[in-house]
């Protein structure tokens, strides 16, 4: 499965979740064909979180809140176990704990 299969279904899967917790989130894919890239956005209240991943396994997580407040994160490669296990949680401590920057 590509990652950007991956994280799509990820997304689909916390339909529900998302809601429960009043996370709205996008996922949407570039059009760029010469450096694919794949983007998922979660929002709730006053916080944000963008994670954006190239073809190349290279991504960017972002999490930030209206005070300004920005933490960035660069993974090498989401393609290995270790690496996306880590965005993953990431993910879902967003949607469920949400702990305040």
């Amino acid at each position: 499965m590509h990652i950007f299969e991956l994280l799509h279904a990820w997304h689909r899967s916390m339909d529900t979740t998302l809601r429960a917790f009043d996370v709205d989130g996008c996922f949407g894919c570039s059009s760029d064909d010469s450096n694919p890239s794949c983007h998922l956005n979660l929002r709730c209240g006053d916080e944000e979180l963008d994670l954006v991943v190239w073809d190349s396994g290279e991504a960017e997580l972002m999490r930030g809140n209206i005070a300004g407040v920005v933490h960035q994160a660069h993974f090498d490669n989401v393609r290995t176990p270790d690496e996306i296990a880590v965005v993953l949680s990431q993910l879902i401590e967003f949607v469920v704990l949400r702990p305040r920057l």
